[in-house]
């Protein structure tokens, strides 16, 4: 989905795919926060990865509102 609205381009195929990613993203980065690994930089790295999981999605999102804003 994500590939096809990077092709794409309309705006409610990107909303729909970003906050299709944070749905699942949130969740996971939560889990994973509360349920550490016992290796210090694994977990470091694992909480760095999913922290932009969860970011770009947000980017998107904030880069289609202010696409909307821009044009009206």
């Amino acid at each position: 989905m994500a590939l096809i609205a990077a092709i794409v381009m309309t705006t409610p195929l990107l909303v729909a795919t970003a906050a299709a990613w944070l749905v699942y993203a949130l969740p996971h980065f939560v889990y994973h926060v509360s349920h550490p690994l016992e290796e210090v930089p694994m977990q470091v790295t694992n909480v760095a990865v999913l922290t932009v999981e969860v970011v770009l999605p947000l980017v998107g999102l904030a880069g289609v509102s202010v696409t909307r804003r821009r044009r009206t």
